[in-house]
């Protein structure tokens, strides 16, 4: 990694992209940001699962961006 590499993780707060979080986070990878684009159309649970990470996220340091 160089000096000029930020890592971004993509996450949509399924099953898939919150399974590969979480295996970043367990096996301590470095992530600079976690970006989620809202549509405004997610099913409810989405957002009470963001707001489940996001905590977890400001306690590790690594920035979250919600595009809504």
């Amino acid at each position: 990694m160089t000096d000029k590499e930020h890592i971004v993780a993509s996450v949509s707060f399924g099953k898939d992209s919150l399974a590969m979080l979480l295996k970043y986070l367990e096996l301590d990878i470095h992530i600079d940001e976690v970006v989620f684009v809202d549509t405004g159309m997610e099913f409810q649970a989405i957002y009470d699962i963001e707001q489940k990470i996001i905590p977890l996220l400001l306690e590790k340091n690594i920035k979250y961006t919600n595009f809504r």
